[in-house]
């Protein structure tokens, strides 16, 4: 009776297990690839973690080996001859999982699913589709081919992904042929230590912008707001920080602030720490975005919302958007439009009581930890 008590109490130890966390353009550092999902599975010993990436800084964290082999331009022809090296690193790893969000490397994972059995999951992130026909970072000529082409790409190749992590709820509406396999993992925010260091009594002359660099995210709408905004009363400024992919577009916004004092880009040609970025976010008066009207975009939930947030920074839309009714936003967040005068903009955010409530409680990475898990049958 002794003997068959104490044998139950053995825990069954799992096999090990290799996970390859891969993409093309996003850092080994990245938010989601890293921080969330690379981190939450660190929680599962038993787990081999590897995170396959654009260059960037090596995070210290002795539990996940880094691979930062990709470094090229955005448009180039070294993007494309780079793939063999992450063929040969697969075989090398020899994932028995893999998570990827880029359409580029389907071919090679699926190749590898095929002949080594291992699940592959498509971390969908942005509906590639829509971003490459509906955006100005490719050739006017080349963008609806370019991205039906995608798009059929991705339907053939839809049997051999065992499931779909979106990002967004609204691409399963986009992309109904992968409705049946898709767990949601919304981008939530993880906590951190960084204190709130603006004060209370603040005048919200300081306004951020955080984020990836584009014009279908406002960004010139916004240099043009605080340009006038900065005639009116020159206290006002503004600080740009984040990466800008598209070289055109950053060469346009370096072009608008020069001579600008009152504006500060950081960043720009390289990915930024997100560190830095949450730094800004909680020392900033206003957080400012003023997403244009696109397809690409229409039906996306911004995940620095999340982070503004946590640290309650009270956010102003120079647009309205189809995500601003959201419960979580509550009193966070005021919109306006293009008819409002600078006047009207200025009085009624000075005026205007932000953060009435507590801190919204589901925005946090966690729940969105249990389902990740779940997905991948870790729990």
């Amino acid at each position: 009776m002794y003997l068959a008590k104490k044998s139950a109490k053995i825990k069954v130890q799992k096999s090990k297990k290799t996970v390859l966390i891969s993409s093309v353009l996003k850092p080994v550092n990245d938010t989601r690839l890293y921080e969330k999902i690379g981190r939450s599975l660190t929680k599962h010993e038993y787990l081999d973690i590897h995170i396959c990436g654009f260059k960037s800084s090596i995070p210290n964290n002795q539990k996940i080996t880094f691979h930062p082999i990709f470094f090229f331009k955005r448009l180039s022809i070294w993007r494309f001859l780079s793939y063999w090296k992450y063929a040969i690193l697969i075989i090398k790893v020899k994932p028995n999982i893999i998570i990827c969000n880029t359409f580029e490397l389907q071919i090679i994972n699926i190749t590898y699913k095929i002949l080594f059995g291992a699940e592959y999951y498509y971390n969908l992130e942005e509906n590639y589709y829509r971003n490459i026909r509906y955006t100005s970072n490719f050739n006017r000529l080349f963008r609806t081919p370019f991205s039906l082409l995608i798009r059929l790409k991705e339907k053939i190749l839809h049997p051999f992904v065992t499931q779909y992590l979106s990002a967004e709820n609204c691409y399963l509406d986009e992309m109904p042929f992968i409705k049946e396999k898709t767990t949601t993992i919304l981008n939530k925010t993880t906590p951190t230590p960084l204190a709130i260091s603006r004060e209370k009594n603040t005048d919200k002359s300081h306004f951020l912008y955080t984020g990836t660099i584009a014009e279908q995210y406002g960004i010139f709408n916004i240099i043009n707001f605080i340009k006038s905004i900065h005639e009116t009363d020159p206290k006002y400024q503004l600080t740009i920080i984040g990466y800008c992919p598209n070289l055109n577009t950053l060469s346009l916004v370096k072009k608008e602030i020069k001579n600008q004092s009152y504006i500060t880009l950081i960043g720009g040609e390289q990915p930024i720490d997100h560190n830095a970025i949450l730094k800004h976010i909680s020392q900033a008066d206003i957080g400012i975005i003023s997403y244009i009207n696109n397809l690409s975009t229409e039906n996306c939930f911004p995940t620095k919302i999340y982070e503004y947030l946590h640290y309650k920074l009270p956010i102003v839309s120079l647009t309205k958007n189809k995500w601003s009714n959201t419960d979580i936003l509550d009193t966070a967040i005021l919109e306006f439009d293009f008819n409002s005068s600078i006047k009207t903009i200025i009085d009624e955010i000075n005026s205007y009581d932000f953060y009435t409530n507590e801190t919204p409680k589901n925005i946090y990475w966690e729940s969105e930890e249990k389902k990740l898990f779940k997905a991948l049958r870790l729990d």
